[in-house]
């Protein structure tokens, strides 16, 4: 080095810079979560009897569907508890009471209404939990509410009491109405309100049917409507 240069100066104990450039301290980088993928199995007795159904394509991707809705609920009930009592966070504990009762709901209709289909299965959100049908003729179609052990119909919503005629009718706009449904769903939603105004066919009933805590389910009694929505 010549000696007229000027040597770098240093602190005690820091090394003085090299490669005679300045580099700038990069941001620290934003790692993207990548949720998980749920891959659920169905039980062996379950799988078997729906594989003897018609209905078996749809039928499996509702069961499918509930089952994932309630592993992620309960996923998150686990981690973020750290395995405390699931009324930590009542909101999830909710949704897996809310999967508990559709999974039991449509053990019951494929047990006690055999020569019916599933016509639309579980999906999150608010309008029928499911509905069944009978192609006929005539057709028929049961709207299923599902609530899981202790759950009860809403009395209070915007539409109506939960599974009274008021409430059927408004949904069943709300899916002649919806960008998302499809023309099946609409079609059908179409020919339930017509027989809401004029009577069947189709037939248009409801069942409201609660999980058991121990497993299976029962149907409980639909005031003020009788649980009959066509004209009579």
């Amino acid at each position: 080095m010549p000696s007229h240069a000027k040597k770098p100066t240093t602190k005690a104990g820091v090394q003085p810079p090299t490669g005679g450039t300045n580099k700038r301290k990069q941001p620290a980088r934003s790692v993207k979560r990548v949720p998980t993928v749920v891959e659920v199995t169905l039980p062996c007795g379950l799988k078997k009897t729906i594989d003897l159904r018609d209905d078996k394509v749809l039928l499996r991707e509702h069961f499918v569907a509930i089952k994932k809705h309630k592993t992620k609920y309960e996923d998150r009930l686990a981690t973020r508890t750290g395995g405390e009592d699931l009324h930590a966070h009542p909101a999830w504990k909710a949704k897996v009471t809310e999967a508990i009762g559709e999974d039991e709901a449509s053990k019951f209709m494929i047990s006690q209404y055999p020569t019916y289909e599933i016509f639309t299965g579980f999906a999150a959100g608010t309008g029928f939990d499911q509905v069944w049908r009978e192609a006929g003729p005539p057709e028929k179609f049961v709207i299923v509410e599902a609530k899981g052990p202790g759950a009860s119909l809403s009395t209070n919503a915007a539409k109506g009491a939960q599974m009274s005629k008021e409430w059927v009718g408004n949904t069943l706009d709300e899916i002649i109405s919806s960008p998302t449904k499809s023309d099946d769903e609409k079609a059908a939603a179409t020919r339930m309100k017509q027989a809401m105004d004029s009577g069947p066919p189709p037939d248009v009933t409801g069942e409201v049917l609660t999980a058991e805590p121990g497993g299976g389910a029962r149907s409980m009694a639909l005031p003020p409507d009788g649980g009959v929505y066509h004209a009579t």
